[in-house]
């Protein structure tokens, strides 16, 4: 099949976190990659199935091994969007087109070449990337518990088929102010938790300004009081904090909490400050690779500002990443949603030779060499 027509067929059948099930999307996914020498279906801790693919190898106990990544699912549409597939002016529409299915379209598209590397391949595909992330966590245990030593992967989020170096974490924090309730005719009786609540938003307003460009905060309020004829009694935010720099990001928390402290004194309230959820930064590394990559296809070198499954691939130990694939982020999670066919054609003609500097790296690496 064509490019466009496996490309089409993917974006057809869709998945979303809500929808009843992705057997489908499984089905058609093992149908491309029918030779492969292990398929497992790797269950999360939601039940969810995700796929975990030996290409040209067993899935046990492996060293040197390239990891290709990526998730098949999509944000849940606004019912009003048109999702299916349909080309226009050099543009293939369709939910799910830039993020990310073409990039598994280009690697269906070389299964022969990317199938027989001379270095064990695998690949990973995730169904839940764009909410909770649990996939890609289930995938990482796997890989430990199956002593397979990944010392590189390529994630194919849209990057215009620039070479992406690191992107941002996502890290949700709740933050309490707890006050005194009472009743609103004499205010002076309870202390009002919205009050250093409201200090702190615009405190965080601050940070970001500060720290403008390489972090962002982003404030929610979640709970603020419960009747107009009650002085709130207890405010609750949930904060993301998005950012590549793990020290960056506990500094930012540090200053928050000394905020907090300052705020405790000012208004004689109660405050806490605790992680709820967390999808790891992908930290820049020295990388042989990328530095090629970018050299050899006269590409530029960027920072993602949204959140991959880089990090959680990074932190069992594979220091070598490339973030690197077909269309658009801008186009995602929209609607409307296309990816560029001249990117896509462009990105399947350059996998190959991508491939062959992979593995050329990694076998020098086997010798001595550092990657």
């Amino acid at each position: 099949m064509e490019i466009l027509d496996i490309l089409s067929e993917l974006i057809k059948e869709k998945y979303y976190i809500g929808m009843p099930s992705n057997e489908e999307l499984i089905k058609i996914l093992l149908k491309y990659f029918s030779n492969a020498k292990d398929v497992q279906l790797v269950p999360d801790s939601n039940g969810l199935n995700h796929l975990l693919i030996g290409l040209n190898c067993e899935l046990n106990n492996l060293d040197n091994a390239i990891l290709l990544s990526g998730h098949m699912d999509t944000i849940k549409p606004d019912e009003s969007w048109n999702v299916d597939p349909h080309m226009e002016d050099g543009k293939l529409y369709g939910l799910g087109s830039t993020d990310m299915k073409a990039f598994f379209a280009a690697l269906i598209a070389n299964n022969k070449i990317v199938s027989n590397l001379d270095v064990p391949t695998i690949l990973s595909i995730t169904f839940d990337e764009e909410t909770l992330g649990n996939g890609i966590r289930a995938i990482t245990e796997q890989l430990w518990k199956r002593n397979i030593n990944c010392v590189y992967a390529l994630i194919g989020e849209p990057t215009e088929n620039n070479v992406v170096t690191s992107s941002r974490g996502n890290s949700v924090y709740v933050i309490q102010t707890i006050g005194k309730a009472c009743h609103s005719m004499k205010p002076e009786n309870g202390i009002n938790a919205l009050y250093p609540m409201a200090k702190l938003i615009m405190y965080i307003e601050m940070l970001n300004e500060k720290y403008k460009g390489i972090i962002s905060l982003n404030p929610i309020l979640s709970e603020g009081g419960v009747m107009p004829n009650q002085v709130c009694g207890q405010a609750t935010m949930k904060l993301s904090i998005r950012t590549s720099n793990i020290s960056l990001r506990n500094q930012v928390v540090e200053e928050i909490k000394e905020k907090l402290d300052q705020l405790a004194k000012e208004y004689g309230v109660d405050t806490n400050i605790f992680p709820v959820f967390e999808l790891k930064p992908f930290e820049r590394r020295q990388n042989e690779i990328n530095e090629t990559l970018i050299s050899k296809f006269n590409k530029k070198e960027e920072e993602y500002l949204a959140t991959t499954e880089a990090g959680e691939i990074q932190s069992i130990g594979v220091e070598n990443i490339t973030i690197m694939g077909p269309g658009n982020l801008n186009l995602a999670h929209k609607e409307n949603e296309y990816c560029d066919i001249s990117l896509l054609l462009e990105y399947s003609k350059m996998l190959p030779c991508m491939l062959d500097i992979i593995v050329e790296k990694i076998k020098n690496n086997k010798k001595g060499h550092v990657i």
